[in-house]
């Protein structure tokens, strides 16, 4: 818990900072018993109208840490917040809208208004999601030119959404003209996020040299990190490079068969047919 707050009550900057430390604490490493006092705290801010206060508890709601979780709940007091201009609470709205969740219809057109409120107030994942409903004409007119735009500006605010975005764009030549090494260049900016999704798009190009210089011993490095974290995708071009010995990779049949098998467990359909048919023909 945190220690009291001195004279919390008289200073509201002070105030407001306390109840952002509360949210994250609580909501970063909740806990069974949790701290009522603090929580209290909030409750008090958020009925006399604190946005921020307002939010933490939409948030606590949402997760039920410290309070009973209710979607009801949680959804209106981030309305109340985003009603105040929150841009984080502007962008949970959006969100809610667009997959149709917290009891919320499912309404890109409300959530691109939403996402455009806190998009104005440069918040960066609001930023991503205007400019990827640009980009896909959902529940907006089609504008792919806006669309990247905003993306771009998202992903120079280190969001890692928008590069992971534009990385796949360019990997797949989706409204944009195909380039691998501009793909390449956004899955590492990705990868300093630690996404599975970067390694193995790192994996992918560096393993078919379609940026430049092939090099499938550097391609297996980032395969093995998402294979590590269960990427059964990962796991299988792992074993594909080790039992067919590609590039500058020996054959390591042993290596290959592990990764294999761990594929085939999570039922990833090319390993089992692999593991099947290695099985008939040893």
């Amino acid at each position: 818990m945190l220690e009291p707050f001195p004279d919390r009550e008289k200073d509201e900057l002070a105030m407001k900072k306390y109840i952002l430390a509360i949210g994250f604490l609580l909501i970063a490493f909740p806990v069974s018993a949790a701290p009522l006092t603090e929580i209290s705290i909030v409750m008090k801010y958020a009925d006399k109208g604190d946005a921020e206060a307002q939010f933490v508890l939409g948030k606590l709601y949402a997760r039920g840490h410290g309070v009973e979780q209710s979607d009801d709940k949680s959804t209106y007091w981030f309305l109340e917040a985003a009603s105040q201009g929150l841009p984080q609470a502007q962008n949970r709205i959006g969100k809610l809208y667009l997959d149709g969740a917290g009891g919320m219809p499912e309404d890109p057109e409300l959530a691109f208004d939403w996402f455009n409120r806190a998009a104005a107030q440069n918040h960066k994942i609001a930023m991503y999601h205007v400019g990827y409903q640009l980009y896909r004409g959902k529940g907006v007119i089609e504008d792919k030119e806006a669309g990247m735009d905003w993306m771009l500006r998202a992903a120079a605010l280190d969001c890692r959404r928008a590069k992971i975005r534009l990385g796949i764009l360019y990997e797949n030549g989706d409204g944009v003209e195909m380039n691998h090494k501009t793909a390449l260049e956004w899955y590492h900016k990705a990868a300093k996020h630690k996404l599975t999704m970067a390694y193995r798009g790192i994996g992918r190009i560096l393993r078919s040299g379609s940026a430049g210089e092939q090099d499938v011993a550097e391609a297996a490095k980032w395969f093995e990190r998402a294979a590590e974290a269960g990427k059964s995708d990962a796991q299988f071009a792992l074993a594909e490079i080790y039992l067919n010995g590609e590039g500058n990779v020996a054959v390591d049949r042993e290596r290959g068969l592990q990764w294999l098998k761990k594929a085939a467990a999570h039922n990833y359909k090319p390993a089992v047919a692999l593991l099947k048919s290695l099985e008939k023909n040893p």
